[in-house]
């Protein structure tokens, strides 16, 4: 629908860097020229209150929740949500927006949408086969050949089929991390989830926040080698808590199937 309705309003099908702004991992600029319509940002004020809040109430949490098992997930529950921050903050902005059109947003969005549903229910039902490690790593190997493809990928108009591909290999890493991480709280915590779910949502929520924080302050390429940063240390949590958990007789054995 938003598709349709900001296209309405645009006169021409393709947007002209003429102007030196660059898109993709390239871009840095946040001057209205870069896009059809400049959007009033709030202030910076704003900003830094609502991430300092974030902060002072991640930090209460994990002095609420001790356990060895949920501070070994709290990583990956900040990064999904600097994964999500970032295709909502920088991928619509940098990618789809400069290169194609504030217009074609919604159109991307929809097929990224679509990808992490599908995705969030196959990964479902290859735990069951393979257990949640595998998955796990098969779903950061995409996610780390997206950033590589973000990095090199040059966006242009004239390609549009590159922007649905970059939206889709985001979507499965997106659909299968978020559904598997949410599942394996369940798992762990059965006894105190409203608590542990609690914790899972500061976190994702800090790191989304984050995410948008600093979206205007450091260039796209920049974001995507955070991202990777991020992607190296997550599965060592993941492997950690795992042999943790192996060892633990109070944690059920299909926990990892």
């Amino acid at each position: 629908m938003t598709y349709f309705v900001l296209l309405s309003d645009v006169h021409h099908e393709h947007v002209s860097n003429s102007s030196g702004c660059l898109c993709g991992a390239d871009f840095c600029s946040t001057v209205s020229t870069c896009f059809e319509h400049n959007i009033e940002k709030p202030s910076d004020q704003i900003r830094f209150i609502l991430t300092g809040i974030c902060v002072c109430i991640g930090i209460a949490s994990v002095l609420l929740r001790k356990e060895k098992e949920i501070l070994l997930l709290l990583p990956a529950s900040f990064h999904i949500g600097m994964v999500q921050g970032f295709y909502t903050g920088d991928f619509t902005k940098a990618f789809i927006a400069c290169a194609w059109g504030t217009y074609h947003v919604g159109l991307v969005t929809v097929l990224y949408g679509t990808v992490c549903g599908v995705s969030s229910f196959c990964c479902g039902c290859l735990v069951k086969k393979i257990g949640r490690i595998p998955v796990f790593f098969a779903a950061h190997l995409v996610n780390v050949a997206a950033c590589l493809f973000l990095l090199f990928w040059s966006p242009s108009a004239e390609e549009p089929d590159m922007f649905f591909a970059a939206a889709g290999m985001w979507g499965i890493y997106v659909g299968a991390l978020w559904s598997q991480l949410r599942a394996f709280y369940g798992v762990l915590f059965k006894v105190d989830e409203e608590a542990a779910f609690a914790a899972f949502h500061v976190w994702y929520s800090l790191g989304f926040t984050l995410s948008f924080a600093y979206s205007n302050y450091f260039c796209t390429y920049a974001h995507v080698y955070a991202i990777i940063q991020e992607l190296l240390s997550t599965p060592l949590h993941i492997c950690h808590l795992h042999f943790y958990t192996c060892n633990c007789p109070n944690v059920l054995p299909e926990m990892w199937q």
